[in-house]
């Protein structure tokens, strides 16, 4: 699907690199509810939503179902930013912008 470097610096200052991306979310900005497309036919996968100070706010186990799954969320105008980790352990970071205008 895509294929491209993604570098990721957490809080903890560790650098995580990866050299797929397997999932998307849609749409970017978004109201109160949000996309995932997966590479993957099935699978469950974990998100975690954080704000821009990195506090938790949504954590969710979502069942991907021919390709997409579906998360609805009732979150303030803002920049989020959505780790999703697969049943692998394998991460990938994304930026979610809420605007409900």
């Amino acid at each position: 699907m895509y294929e491209q470097l993604v570098s990721i610096e957490k809080i903890s200052n560790k650098k995580f690199h990866y050299f797929s991306i397997n999932y998307e979310l849609f749409p970017n900005p978004a109201q109160n509810e949000v996309n995932v497309r997966s590479l993957m036919s099935e699978e469950i996968i974990t998100l975690r939503i954080s704000d821009a100070a990195g506090k938790l706010l949504i954590k969710n186990e979502l069942l991907i179902n021919l390709y997409l799954g579906k998360l609805e969320l009732n979150l303030m105008n803002g920049i989020y930013f959505v780790e999703i980790i697969n049943k692998d352990n394998k991460h990938e970071y994304k930026k979610l912008i809420i605007s409900n205008y």
